[in-house]
């Protein structure tokens, strides 16, 4: 409030000749007034009045609070317990609907062509991209924002870079055979995240970020997304914190926090470095100049899109989105290899009659059609849960209905994909892994599961990045798994501390004492599947 507003209020209070102290006694009262209708009408007349909850959930965002800041991102799991007590549709805050009804997943997200789709600035807020794609909250500028990176994750775009793909995924075997030599500890955590960014930065820059080279890989990156994620909610329930973090970083004196500063700060300077070469019209770096900023400093948009600020958001969202959650992924599936040794040799008698040559991975293509590795990937995706936080949706124009149900336009409603991926009728003992649950795989039960296999999202924002994605969990277990077999041995691994996801950080965390994946590769003088 400015100065001649704060005077006039007062003036105005003097004319009505109130004592001194009677002034704040009329602020209290009127806060309380105000309270009080707030209440009212969130509870009686608000539009996601209709539909049941928590009456401390309608009334106020600490509900939220409580489970998400407070006990540290275990709303997810709060909420699968309100559906059992109030059904499909529960509101779970004064403004948002929730459904675990997986038929209503294909309605909630929709194609552009059948409605508009908004974003809700709630989930928004959440971010530390907020200007990105991913986070765009408008349905046309997220389609304008999206038309201009789609080329470059399609299919063919993803073929073309198949063999930066495998020239990373062969850097790792050859880092995994070097520490076969000296028996040194692994993480496989960190070394998953290292390949995927090294993938995404020279699809962003034209360069790679070489963190296979390094000797910890890519842990301090990670450690920074980690500690990212675990503020996210607090983020979200006090927009200024993100401000005062970007600010002053080193208030936490957390080292992952303050890896993520410097993580910005060097995306920052990579951006401008791109910004400035552009303009000086010189060809991005490599041998094919195949960049997305290039891409989108081309792009026939107004200048604000084009802004290093907006840029830096996108490469922040790309690098993060592009690194930790196919990691995720391939940490959960060569655990499960690990753990389960019948799965392991199945793979690789598949894998030694398709790759003769360990040293030769086929194309993605290729590895598509072995059946176990097919099936066995689709379950690691399953079971490594992806993002387990809901995608709240808004309908500007239109109604949600759905049987006797009707969400208002404008009422924001989201599901947990989580939900979907450990649905019982859809998956029976879903916290077992199972790759025979997706074979045959053109058989009508397994292609209802693969219809409910939502990891990548659905509808006009399914994730951009799915076609990348798939390509990386292939070879990657096709390589890894092929040439060293049963050599890798797990090191100090608990899976309840170390890889169960029990933390909603919008990316799935596990504890706060996770060591992570971490392995010993046997030397090949040691028999084994592996050894040939």
């Amino acid at each position: 409030m400015d100065n001649n507003k704060a005077t006039l209020i007062f003036d105005s209070l003097r004319l009505l000749r109130l004592p001194s102290g009677s002034v704040i006694d009329l602020l209290a009262v009127m806060t309380v007034l105000y309270l009080l209708l707030l209440a009212v009408y969130r509870l009686y007349f608000s539009p996601s009045a209709r539909f049941p909850g928590p009456r401390l959930a309608a009334l106020s965002f600490w509900y939220e609070f409580y489970y998400d800041v407070w006990k540290e991102g275990q709303y997810t799991w709060k909420i699968r317990e309100l559906h059992q007590e109030y059904g499909p549709f529960v509101r779970i805050n004064p403004d948002e609907i929730h459904c675990n009804d997986p038929e209503f997943f294909d309605i909630l997200y929709a194609s552009s062509a059948k409605r508009k789709t908004d974003k809700w600035i709630w989930f928004v807020r959440q971010s530390w991209t907020r200007n990105s794609m991913f986070k765009t909250i408008k349905h046309d500028l997220h389609r304008q924002r999206r038309s201009q990176l789609s080329s470059f994750f399609s299919k063919s775009s993803i073929k073309t870079i198949e063999p930066l793909i495998v020239r990373k995924v062969n850097g790792l075997c050859a880092r995994l055979e070097a520490s076969s030599e000296t028996q040194s500890v692994v993480s496989l955590t960190h070394a998953f995240v290292a390949v995927t960014l090294d993938i995404i930065s020279r699809v962003c820059f034209g360069f790679s970020y070489d963190f296979l080279e390094l000797p910890e890989f890519a842990q301090t990156w990670h450690d920074g997304l980690i500690s990212t994620s675990r503020l996210g909610h607090s983020v979200r329930q006090f927009p200024w914190v993100f401000h005062l973090l970007s600010l002053f970083p080193r208030l936490l004196a957390d080292p992952g926090i303050l890896a993520a500063n410097k993580r910005q700060e060097e995306l920052t300077a990579q951006v401008a470095a791109v910004v400035d070469r552009h303009a000086r019209g010189e060809k991005p770096p490599g041998e094919d100049g195949f960049t997305i900023f290039d891409a989108m400093l081309d792009a026939d948009v107004p200048p604000e899109e084009k802004t290093n600020a907006r840029l830096c958001e996108e490469a922040q969202a790309l690098t993060a989105a592009g690194s930790l959650t196919t990691a995720n992924t391939l940490d959960a599936t060569i655990y499960q290899l690990l753990t389960h040794p019948n799965h392991l040799a199945r793979l690789y008698r598949e894998l030694e009659v398709a790759i003769p040559d360990p040293a030769v991975l086929p194309p993605a293509t290729e590895l598509e059609k072995l059946p176990f590795l097919t099936a066995l990937l689709h379950e690691g995706l399953r079971i490594s849960k992806g993002l387990p936080h809901r995608f709240a949706r808004v309908s500007p124009d239109v109604s949600y209905s759905y049987g006797d149900v009707v969400i208002p336009r404008g009422l924001p409603v989201g599901m947990s994909f989580i939900d979907m991926v450990e649905d019982p009728e859809t998956f029976p003992e879903p916290n077992s892994f199972e790759p025979e649950r997706w074979m045959p795989f053109d058989e009508p039960e397994v292609r209802r599961r693969r219809k409910r296999l939502v990891i990548f999202g659905g509808g006009t924002r399914i994730c951009l990045g799915i076609n990348l994605a798939w390509a990386e969990l292939y070879l990657t277990v096709a390589a890894v798994v092929r040439r060293f077999g049963d050599r890798l041995q797990l090191h100090d691994v608990v899976f309840e501390r170390d890889l169960k996801i029990v933390v909603d950080g919008f990316n799935p965390l596990p504890s706060r004492e996770s060591k992570g994946l971490r392995v010993v590769v046997r030397p090949k003088s040691e028999k084994g599947m592996g050894s040939a």
